[in-house]
């Protein structure tokens, strides 16, 4: 398989089974998050829902970029973005050959506009060239987070994990009750 770890973590989430308890989870609004691979593997299995035609990543790395990097906040709407502050610069690493995020101009606009860009490195810090330094976009509702970035240090990356959490315990994402409802 061309696409190596994408491309079988692709495939799971494609399996009806999978995909119908994706699908029932983001009923009770649950999240979910992929980043490096699984990131790919969301908009590839059509989980992470974007315009296929506008968007890619590239394959023509052959080598490895494994890369500390800055990240900051773009947009705040998605519970995973809870508690990270716009403009604020978060550390982060990149690792791996495809992690180049193509994107029609016009498409990234389109993003940009409708608060899907969570996140994009700081200028200096595009270690993989993805177009308008896009790091990580999420669903329309917000749900589903997909990044290229990891976590470099708990104590100065993204709080998209905490954020999650915080999200969890405020929306029982279990029985699909609010905890103020």
């Amino acid at each position: 398989d061309a696409l190596g770890s994408s491309g079988f973590i692709s495939a799971l989430l494609s399996d009806k089974r999978v995909r119908a308890e994706i699908d029932a989870l983001r009923e009770r609004k649950g999240l979910v998050f992929g980043n490096g691979s699984a990131f790919e593997a969301l908009i590839t299995s059509g989980v992470l829902e974007v315009d296929k035609m506008k968007i890619s990543f590239s394959r023509e790395r052959d080598e490895s970029i494994n890369e500390a990097v800055k990240v900051r906040a773009v947009s705040v709407t998605s519970p995973f973005m809870r508690y990270a502050e716009v403009d604020k610069a978060y550390d982060g690493y990149v690792s791996g050959k495809r992690l180049k995020l193509l994107i029609m101009p016009d498409y990234a606009d389109e993003l940009g506009r409708e608060a899907r860009i969570c996140s994009q490195y700081s200028a200096g810090y595009n270690a993989p060239d993805s177009t308008a330094g896009i790091d990580a976009i999420t669903s329309p509702d917000g749900l589903v987070l997909g990044q290229i970035s990891r976590v470099l240090s708990a104590k100065t990356a993204m709080p998209i994990i905490r954020s999650a959490v915080g999200y969890f315990f405020t929306y029982n994402t279990m029985d699909g009750a609010a905890e103020n409802e």
